[in-house]
């Protein structure tokens, strides 16, 4: 497998080390339940359970986590939520549209000593920013 970065490479390592480790041997078929208007907690505690009953290793247990998806019927306004096991959640991360520019003051009078500041201005910005 080719590797772009490292939160791919631990993506990698973690799947097959649960995929080893993993305690069930034979994995049933389980249908997820719907939502049916139950309370997130009770629901996200089933699909867990679900999980486990074909997921269980130390790795699901130290790493694996939940999310909660949720979908809406446009026409009829019917929501349906599941809650998805996850090991690696990716997160983007915004960029910054600023930088920072330092700059010396120094006193035409030469009385004072040079005074250094940094400031953050627009990357595409002007001298009046």
């Amino acid at each position: 497998y080719e590797q772009n970065d490292a939160q791919e490479l631990l993506a990698f390592l973690l799947s097959g080390l649960s995929e080893d480790l993993n305690r069930i041997q034979t994995k049933p078929y389980i249908e997820q339940p719907d939502s049916d208007d139950r309370p997130d907690r009770v629901l996200a505690d089933i699909w867990w359970r679900n999980h486990l009953q074909r997921e269980m290793s130390i790795v699901v247990a130290l790493f694996t986590g939940q999310y909660k998806s949720l979908l809406t019927c446009g026409t009829c306004g019917y929501a349906s939520a599941r809650f998805e096991p996850f090991a690696c959640l990716q997160i983007p991360l915004p960029e910054d549209d600023r930088r920072s520019v330092s700059l010396c003051l120094v006193h035409a009078d030469g009385g004072r000593a040079p005074t250094q500041y940094t400031v953050r201005v627009p990357k595409g910005g002007t001298v009046a920013d």
